[in-house]
């Protein structure tokens, strides 16, 4: 079973969600990932596109 988001998207959405891709469990490790980043970082995760990259739709900014 995959959903599909059907809601008004932001930035702290994981990118599967910001793309209409279905997904299963990502945006939970997304949100795993998102907090354990605030708390070590001080500042949220940024999603940044980069198509010249093999395939590989975005790039994350730590």
């Amino acid at each position: 079973m995959e959903f599909v988001v059907d809601w008004e998207v932001d930035k702290y959405d994981c990118p599967e969600m910001r793309t209409g891709q279905p997904r299963l469990f990502q945006a939970n490790y997304w949100d795993v990932a998102g907090v354990a980043h605030v708390r070590l970082r001080e500042r949220y995760i940024e999603v940044v596109e980069n198509p010249a990259r093999d395939g590989l739709a975005t790039d994350l900014l730590f």
